[in-house]
């Protein structure tokens, strides 16, 4: 998907199912005429800045674009931003959203899909024919579920969790209605990902198979993104969007330096995820031990970057691929001193 920029209106609405209201953003584009229509579904941190995110950039393409909220019933209003304290979403945000997640009920989702595709037909901007869907784990698992309504034509489930064990309080798992699903599904893995196993997503493939289900799935094994070890490998995440990768020429697996000037600790790492546009300050679990977390915590936060934290990346200095603790510290503390090292940062 390549972004055209298309200007965009973005506001919050409300969609109606039955006596409930439900939260929902809604991203368009700003010129006349009739537009394809997508859903977006989130993972268990609500409709927060990273799913704003996607909605907008899906809507830049010439969509219009709905994220309802899937907790309306248990937690109108809640959204999880990923912490930079905890370098990554807070253990509470962690609780909040699985113990929401534990609540939902399969006919309850259902019926607010429905509803978000009634209100799309509603609008004078939406092709009635040309709906479909997208999804994030959770949201993964309710885009399949989607994916069963003849009015979606197109689903992407990425890393779709319970799949094949659950449908949220009904007997039968959503992999056994597969045989409902009308339109095209593109399914998306990682081949290392702990929640949703090879044996999981190759059951998935099977049953679209065994239905002759236009579709495709697709598994990432050397992807250095969302399957690098968190717990092991010191990564850092940068903005995804466009305008960002064109200014800095930086790409995944690029190498980088991060540089505390209070203690003066220099941490080697690499660039291996992306994040929300316009925010710095995330990073591995490794990454945040490494820098003894109390820099993420005593720091003031402004647009997600610590000032108290230098990072300095070195566009193409990588190969796109996962390296090893020792291949990453080598290289990007060659790469540190040939561009100056503390020195030059001090200078700056």
């Amino acid at each position: 998907m390549v972004e055209t920029n298309i200007e965009i209106n973005t506001c919050y609405v409300k969609v109606p199912n039955n006596g409930l209201e439900i939260d929902a953003y809604l991203a368009q584009p700003v010129q006349k005429g009739t537009f394809g229509a997508v859903i977006v579904f989130p993972e268990i941190f609500g409709i927060n800045s990273n799913i704003r995110d996607i909605t907008e950039l899906i809507a830049k393409q010439g969509y219009v674009a709905i994220a309802p909220a899937l907790y309306q019933r248990i937690a109108p209003g809640f959204e999880a931003d990923f912490s930079p304290e905890d370098v990554g979403y807070s253990p509470e945000s962690y609780r909040l959203g699985l113990e929401y997640y534990q609540q939902v009920k399969y006919q309850e989702i259902f019926s607010d899909i429905q509803a978000a595709i009634t209100y799309l037909k509603t609008l004078p901007n939406v092709k009635d024919d040309a709906i479909g869907v997208i999804g994030f784990c959770f949201g993964g698992h309710v885009a399949y579920m989607a994916a069963t309504l003849p009015d979606i034509k197109a689903t992407a489930s990425f890393y779709g969790g319970g799949i094949t064990t659950s449908s949220y309080g009904e007997d039968t798992p959503t992999i056994n209605r597969t045989s409902e699903i009308k339109g095209t599904i593109y399914a998306f893995f990682g081949t290392r990902d702990a929640l949703v196993s090879q044996e999981e997503n190759k059951q998935i493939e099977a049953e679209l198979k065994k239905y002759n289900i236009n579709h495709r799935v697709f598994r990432y094994t050397q992807d250095p993104r969302r399957y690098i070890d968190s717990t092991n490998i010191p990564y850092i995440v940068l903005p995804g969007n466009a305008d960002f990768r064109r200014v800095t020429g930086v790409k995944l697996g690029d190498f980088a330096v991060l540089y505390n000037i209070n203690n003066e600790k220099l941490i080697f790492a690499i660039y291996a995820d992306i994040g929300p546009k316009n925010q710095i300050g995330k990073g591995s679990v490794a990454l945040s031990q490494a820098l003894g977390n109390d820099p993420f915590v005593r720091s003031r936060v402004r647009r997600g970057i610590s000032k108290d934290i230098v990072y300095v990346v070195f566009p193409g200095s990588g190969n796109g691929q996962p390296r090893k603790t020792s291949d990453i510290e080598a290289e990007s503390k060659q790469l540190f001193e040939i561009w100056g090292g503390v020195e030059r940062i001090k200078s700056l």
